[in-house]
């Protein structure tokens, strides 16, 4: 019914729908053995909104989902209304949502949620704000042991408010909030409260030739659980800061903070995730985890019954406090479900004991992009029947820049982080200071000299670290950037030298040639442990990328990576790793395109050719067909072929449908076959 009306109700200027349906069938063989599924799933959506006032709009909808397929059917039903208000003086909202989720052979799930969100909007004045969450969850009630009872009874508050105020130099900040969450099951009950105080400072002298800035801030977070007997329980971990970057190669990155990651607001988008997206949280100190939860925007769908919408997520820990850190995998491929209800991807591991734990995002083809709002992370706990921790935390930064002469810059910043938690007793510090000088002598040379000192204590051990640097940059020439960093580092640990760390960092981006680009990175660590004597490691690792335009319809990359390293002990280990790749991509018209993609690596393990060829056309305006070969050479082979047809029908549908066969061989042989299809229309 809902695609008969979305023609006639294109015209209704506050109506608003989609309507999504898709077909989904595999076949599959190994060793002779054949299995076979299938899925069919639609969603539809229809939203009415009006203005009453200037002010004020208010808002109905309801979205529908269905999947039938061999596994258990499955019937979502969420109905919503909104009222928004948004004048000089408040914008806000309060909304209520309820979800009944129905799957055959179990009992139906019912989710309700409401929330009020107001902030003020007078600019002379203190900004405040005040948001407050109530949702409860419960089945329907089935026989359990000869009685009829519920699995899942549960409800949760959530309250946060705030101001936040510039005045002058100075610039104030408080934020109080309050969380409950009530199992009437398991008679489990947890409050916590957190308290987060900022006073920042900022001023400048000497026609800005001196700048100081200054801030503190405090932290008061207490939880208390009550539980009928003493056990382990799942336990959220309290973080203290979020972290995020795109980096295709997690295992040593260095990534950007995002406080807004962990505030508890789920209702703000922070970033939106692309290929290689490294989203993560630093806890106060190394805490057990084995489930991580990433928040999404509400209105994203994840569908996984398109194979090129399947995405991967892959789980790294670090306990290294410098950056850029060595994080070590835990899942390459983490099992995870998407919860429509909380609007986030539970992504559960192995039980690992870290400070550092962080995620990589890798999508499919034809993924569709979502924003990340929030990041959780959780772990078995053993709590008495009635815990109370608490932790204190303390921050404060310091910076003075001094520029004497008009190419000349001194700064010296001081920074200190402490936190107390209770019963455990743990104190956590670190206090870093440092001094660099930069002297922009000219546009061949920019030369900056630093030095640091970080001093940290984690349960019973103190750390010392000193660091110095000698960066160069030279641009002599628009078309040439180039970059040398030399570090020397030492790391004591309880007094005791523990290592030694001598890096170089060689980098040049340059115009070989018209349309000609080249990219080089070339780095040298020698890395020396002096609590092992004669242990030491020398690694060399080089990257060069080089993109040409040979004509105005043909492109060519080509790069080629190459990392050894050395490591010498009672005896001598050495690794090397090789990666080519080049790409060719033809596009003699914007109705036709056509790709090739060649890749080899070489590790001790296993060498692995990889060469791919895709074209594309359109066949009519608003007709594209796209088919892909791919074959891998490595231990296992493998060969997949596709072909994809896209239409357009108008501006308000479309339809995609495609077509995938693979084949692999090792010890066994596996062929698959898969087909799918989809109609999405929008009004």
């Amino acid at each position: 019914m809902i695609l008969c009306i979305l023609p006639t109700c294109a015209l209704a200027q506050d109506l608003s729908g989609t309507a999504d349906i898709s077909y989904n069938k595999s076949w599959a063989e190994s060793d002779g053995e054949k299995t076979q599924t299938w899925s069919l799933f639609q969603t539809y959506y229809l939203n009415y909104s009006s203005y009453l006032t200037p002010a004020l709009m208010p808002s109905v909808g309801i979205r529908y989902s269905r999947k039938d397929s061999d596994m258990p059917d499955q019937e979502i039903i969420y109905p919503f209304v909104n009222l928004g208000l948004n004048n000089k003086y408040v914008s806000g909202n309060l909304s209520y949502n309820y979800m009944n989720v129905k799957t055959e052979d179990q009992p139906s799930l019912t989710n309700s949620f409401w929330s009020v969100n107001l902030t003020s909007q007078l600019e002379e004045w203190p900004k405040m704000n005040f948001q407050y969450t109530q949702s409860r969850e419960y089945d329907e009630k089935h026989k359990i042991n000869s009685s009829f009872e519920h699995e899942i009874d549960t409800k949760s508050t959530s309250l946060l408010s705030g101001v936040t105020y510039q005045y002058s130099i100075f610039d104030m900040m408080y934020n109080y909030m309050r969380s409950t969450s009530l199992d009437y099951l398991t008679e489990t009950d947890t409050k916590s409260n957190n308290h987060i105080g900022r006073l920042g400072i900022h001023k400048t002298f000497w026609k800005n030739r001196i700048s100081f800035s200054a801030d503190g801030g405090y932290n008061y977070y207490d939880s208390t659980t009550t539980i009928p007997e003493a056990g382990e329980i799942e336990q959220k971990r309290l973080a203290k800061d979020g972290f995020y970057g795109v980096d295709s190669s997690p295992e040593h990155s260095s990534l950007s903070t995002a406080t807004s990651l962990i505030d508890g607001n789920q209702d703000v988008s922070v970033l939106t995730v692309q290929e290689y997206m490294n989203v993560g949280v630093d806890l106060f100190y190394p805490q057990t985890v084995d489930t991580i939860y990433i928040y999404t925007n509400k209105d994203y769908v994840y569908d996984p019954a398109i194979p090129s919408e399947v995405v991967e997520w892959a789980v790294y820990y670090s306990n290294e406090e410098e950056q850029p850190r060595t994080w070590t995998i835990i899942t390459n491929n983490a099992s995870f479900s998407y919860d429509e209800i909380y609007h986030r991807f539970e992504i559960s591991f192995a039980a690992q004991e870290a400070r550092y734990f962080k995620v990589v995002h890798y999508p499919g083809t034809t993924s569709p992009s979502f924003q990340i709002t929030e990041i959780e992370t959780y772990g078995l706990e053993y709590v008495e029947q009635k815990s109370k921790s608490v932790s204190k935390t303390y921050t404060g930064n310091c910076s003075l820049s001094i520029r004497p002469l008009e190419k000349w810059t001194t700064a010296y910043y001081l920074s200190y982080y402490r936190t107390d938690t209770f019963p455990e007793a743990n104190l956590n510090y670190t206090l870093s200071h440092g001094v660099s000088i930069i002297g922009d002598l000219s546009k061949y040379f920019l030369l900056t000299l630093s030095y640091q000192r970080t001093r940290s204590r984690t349960l019973e051990t103190i750390t010392k670290v000193e660091a110095y640097t000698f960066n160069w940059r030279s641009n002599p020439l628009e078309t040439l950037d180039t970059t040398l960093t030399l570090s020397h580092t030492e790391t004591e640990e309880n007094e005791e030298l523990i290592s030694k760390v001598n890096t170089l960092v060689f980098n040049s981006i340059f115009m070989l040639w018209k349309d000609i680009d080249v990219n080089w990175n070339f780095n040298i660590s020698h890395a020396k442990n002096e609590r092992i004597p004669k242990t030491k490691s020398l690694s060399i690792y080089s990257d060069l990328y080089l993109r040409a335009l040979l004509t105005k319809t043909l492109s060519w990359d080509i790069g080629y990576d190459q990392s050894w390293q050395r490591t010498t002990n009672e005896e001598t280990i050495k690794t090397t790793y090789t990666n080519i790749y080049s790409t060719l991509v033809y596009t003699p018209s914007s109705r036709l395109y056509g790709r090739i993609f060649l890749q080899y690596s070489a590790a001790e393990e296993e060498n692995r050719l990889l060469h791919e060829y895709s074209v594309g056309c359109f066949i009519t305006p608003k007709v594209q067909i796209n088919a892909t070969s791919s074959f891998i050479e490595a231990d296992t082979d493998q060969m997949t072929h596709s072909i994809d047809i896209n239409w357009d029908i108008a501006r308000w549908a479309s339809f995609r449908m495609g077509y995938s066969y693979s084949h692999s061989n090792n010890d066994t042989t596996e062929k698959s076959h898969n087909f799918y299809s989809r109609f999405s229309a929008s009004f």
